[in-house]
């Protein structure tokens, strides 16, 4: 995550637009349709900085983002959207129109295939959702309440948020079973039964 959302050059237009995008996508954990409704209304940056999205079923709800993308967000519109009235998009097109789930994923995969690259082992197929995903994950990880998350990503059901809770357990058992047999120092234990010294002296014990 951290790797492809600096990947973006901010010194010019497009790289800075794509590089709140990305950001955005990860920090606030929105979907790609939330991310394309934002408005520079939905934005607060202030001691503790918001953004509003619409989710799903109409509904509203403001999550917490961090004071780096709330720095990040200031300087993109301070620079590149002086005028603007607070009902703009904050997020457009190349052509100042509003984009889509498209425009967002071809960004997305712009900048992957230029990891990929450089480094094989970068995933092929990265899409829009795997944002949403690593921060419920990095959230799980830092021992954030449940409940929050749920609220956070705006779902209704916690059996939904769930599914991540499931997902880290089964990392957490993965790295337990890949760290045992370096802790043990052996993947067989010795069969005492056939140590008959050791047998004489246990049932001498009886």
């Amino acid at each position: 995550m951290s790797a492809l959302i600096n990947l973006p050059d901010i010194n010019t237009h497009t790289g800075f637009r794509h590089r709140v995008i990305l950001t955005l996508l990860y920090d606030s954990g929105c979907r790609v349709q939330e991310l394309c409704d934002i408005t520079i209304a939905d934005v607060s940056l202030n001691s503790t900085s918001t953004v509003r999205l619409h989710g799903k079923g109409d509904k509203y709800r403001t999550v917490v983002i961090s004071d780096e993308t709330a720095g990040l967000l200031r300087n993109y519109i301070q620079r590149y959207m002086p005028g603007a009235v607070r009902t703009q998009l904050l997020i457009t097109n190349r052509y100042h129109q509003r984009i889509d789930r498209d425009g967002i994923a071809y960004i997305i995969k712009k900048y992957s295939d230029v990891l990929r690259k450089e480094d094989p082992a970068f995933p092929e197929h990265v899409h829009c959702h795997m944002f949403r995903h690593s921060k419920s994950m990095h959230m799980l990880e830092a021992g954030i309440n449940i409940i929050y998350i749920r609220d956070f990503l705006g779902h209704e059901d916690i059996s939904t948020t769930m599914v991540y809770v499931r997902a880290d357990n089964r990392l957490k058992n993965d790295a337990i079973n890949k760290l045992a047999p370096k802790v043990t120092g052996e993947t067989e234990l010795p069969d005492w039964s056939k140590n008959k010294n050791l047998m004489q002296f246990l049932n001498s014990l009886k």
